[in-house]
C-alpha cells in the first residue's frame, strides 16, 4: 500500500507538471526600442521546449512585482541586481547582455558618481534605467531624474546646453561617436542581464537555458557577433 501511494503521488506530480508546461506562459516585458529582438529570442526558446507564450508590457519594475507574486510566469530580460529583493524570481543562464551604466555630461561641469548625491542635479534617461539606478544605490541618490522619451532629441538638448546630464546603458566599446567626442562621461558600473522565471517553473530551467544558448548564437547578439543590439545607442 505504501509503495502504491508513492506511485500515485508521483504520477499526479508528473501530470500536473506536464499540464503546467502545456499551458500558455504569460511573460512580462517593458517598453524599449530593442525589446522586439529579445521577444523573438524568448519566443523561439520557449517554442523549442514546447511552450506557447504571450507577452504583457508593463511599466518598468512593475513586471518584476507581478512575476514575484506569480501573476506572470517569466520576464523577458532584467538586470540581475534588480531581482535580489524578490525571493520567487530565478535568473536563467546564459547571460544575455553585459551593459554599462553611463552618465554623459556637458563639458566643463562635474562628471563623476558624486553628482548622484547632488539634489540640484537633473539627469535625463529612460525610466527603466532611472528605476534600476535607484534600486542599486537606494538612499545614496539625491539627484532628480527626468524621463527621456526620444534619444535623438535628448542628445540635441545636451549639445545645445539645455540639459546637463544624460544617462544611458551601453555595451562596452559601442559608444556612439557623438557621445564619445562631444561630452565627458563616467561609467557607474557594469552589470549582467538574464531572462527571469518564477520559482514554480524551476524544473524548466535546464531545458530553457539550453534553448536560450542556442538561439543567442542564431540571433548574433552574443560574444564577438553581438551586432544587432550593439549598433543601437542604448542597451537594457
Amino acid at each position: 500500500m505504501s509503495r502504491l501511494f508513492y506511485v500515485i503521488i508521483l504520477c499526479l506530480t508528473l501530470s500536473l507538471q506536464a499540464r503546467d508546461d502545456a499551458e500558455r506562459f504569460l511573460i512580462s516585458n517593458f517598453e524599449h526600442p530593442l525589446m522586439h529582438i529579445m521577444n523573438d529570442l524568448i519566443r523561439q526558446s520557449y517554442k523549442d521546449i514546447g511552450i506557447d507564450i504571450e507577452f504583457v508590457t508593463r511599466p518598468d519594475a512593475h513586471g518584476l512585482k507581478m512575476l514575484n507574486a506569480g501573476q506572470v510566469d517569466a520576464d523577458v530580460i532584467r538586470a540581475d541586481y534588480m531581482v535580489n529583493r524578490y525571493p520567487n524570481i530565478l535568473p536563467v543562464q546564459p547571460v544575455l547582455l553585459r551593459p554599462q551604466m553611463i552618465i554623459f555630461c556637458r563639458k566643463n561641469i562635474p562628471c563623476n558618481a558624486d553628482i548622484l548625491k547632488n539634489k540640484n542635479v537633473v539627469i535625463h534617461g529612460y525610466s527603466y534605467l532611472t528605476d534600476s539606478l535607484r534600486m542599486r544605490y537606494q538612499e545614496n541618490v539625491s539627484a532628480d531624474f527626468f524621463k527621456m522619451k526620444n534619444y535623438d532629441l535628448t542628445v540635441e538638448q545636451l549639445q545645445d546646453g539645455k540639459i546637463d546630464y544624460l544617462m544611458m546603458s551601453m555595451i562596452k566599446g559601442r559608444m556612439p561617436e557623438v557621445l564619445k567626442t562631444e561630452f565627458n562621461h563616467v561609467v557607474l558600473y557594469e552589470y549582467e542581464t538574464h531572462h527571469m522565471i518564477h520559482r514554480r517553473h524551476q524544473h524548466l530551467v535546464t531545458q530553457l537555458s539550453a534553448a536560450l544558448e542556442k538561439n543567442l548564437v542564431k540571433l548574433q547578439i552574443t560574444g564577438s557577433k553581438r551586432v544587432t543590439i550593439q549598433n543601437h545607442p542604448g542597451s537594457f
